[in-house]
C-alpha cells in the first residue's frame, strides 16, 4: 500500500520556511538536539546519516560541523526547505526529495537516520518508522510530548503548526516498537533557557525555572502538565 501526504499539510509545508523568527527558533532546537544526539551516542562517530524531514537545514549544519560525522544525506518534502539546505552549502551534505513516505535510497544504506520533530507531522507514523528501519542500521527519534492534561486547549496551536499526532512518553515507545524498532534508550529533555527567554522574552526564565524544577522534583506529574521532549535510540535489526 502506497502512503501520499494530504494535499492541504503538503501546501502548508511549501511555505513552511523562510520566516526569519521561526528559523531562529529551529536554530535553538536544533543546538538542543545536537546535545541530546550527543548524550544518546556518548559522542561517538555516527558513520554515515540520513536525517529524514530535514526542514531548512538547522540540525544538518549542526551536525556537518559536529565532527561526529561527515557524510549526510538530508531527505526533504519540501522545496523551500531544500533550497535553504542548498543554500547553506555544506562539504559532504547531499539534499534530496521525498514524497514524505518513500525514500530513494537503498536498504540499509545509512548507518544511522535521524528524524527530529517529524513525527508528529505525519499521517501513517507506522509506514513512515518502517521505511526509516528499511534504510538504517540505527535511527534516533525526537518528538515534544504534547498530550498533556492542557490538549484541549493546546490542540489549535498543534494543529496550526502541521503537529496532527500528540505523545506521550509510553506511546511514543508503543509507537516505535509496534513498527518494529528496538528501542535502546529513551531519554526525556526539557526545553533549554535559551529556547523559553526565546519564545517568551519577559517571562522566559521564569517559565523556565518552573518546568525545571518540576521534571526534576516530579517528573511523572511534571510530563502531565508541560511539554518536554522525548529522544529515543533505536536499533533498526
Amino acid at each position: 500500500m502506497t502512503h501520499a501526504v494530504d494535499d492541504r499539510l503538503r501546501s502548508m509545508y511549501e511555505s513552511y520556511y523562510g520566516d526569519s523568527k521561526l528559523d531562529q527558533k529551529r536554530r535553538i532546537t536544533a543546538e538542543m538536539t545536537i546535545d541530546h544526539v550527543t548524550a544518546l551516542t556518548g559522542g561517538a562517530s555516527l558513520g554515515k546519516v540520513v536525517d529524514v524531514g530535514a526542514g531548512q537545514g538547522s540540525f544538518v549544519e549542526l551536525l556537518s560541523n559536529s565532527g561526529l560525522t561527515h557524510q549526510i544525506t538530508a531527505l526533504e518534502i519540501s522545496v523551500t526547505g531544500i533550497d535553504a539546505i542548498s543554500e547553506r552549502n555544506l562539504k559532504g551534505v547531499e539534499v534530496l526529495k521525498f514524497d514524505g513516505y518513500t525514500m530513494p535510497v537503498a536498504d540499509k544504506e545509512f548507518d544511522l537516520a535521524v528524524s527530529i520533530h517529524v513525527l508528529e507531522h505525519v499521517e501513517h507514523e507506522r509506514a513512515f518508522l518502517k521505511e526509516i528501519k528499511r534504510i538504517a542500521r540505527r535511527a534516533i527519534i525526537e518528538v515534544p510530548l504534547e498530550l498533556t492534561v492542557n490538549m484541549k486547549r493546546k490542540i489549535p496551536i498543534c494543529r496550526a503548526h502541521g503537529h496532527i499526532n500528540l505523545y506521550t512518553a509510553t506511546t511514543f515507545r508503543n509507537l516505535l516498537e509496534t513498527s518494529g524498532l528496538v528501542v535502546t534508550q529513551l531519554q526525556l529533555h526539557d526545553t533549554t533557557l535559551a529556547y523559553e527567554k526565546h519564545m517568551s522574552p519577559r517571562f522566559g526564565m521564569l517559565k523556565h525555572l518552573v518546568r525545571h524544577a518540576s521534571f526534576t522534583l516530579l517528573p511523572a506529574a511534571a510530563q502531565m502538565r508541560f511539554t518536554y521532549l522525548a529522544t529515543a535510540l533505536c536499533d533498526c535489526g
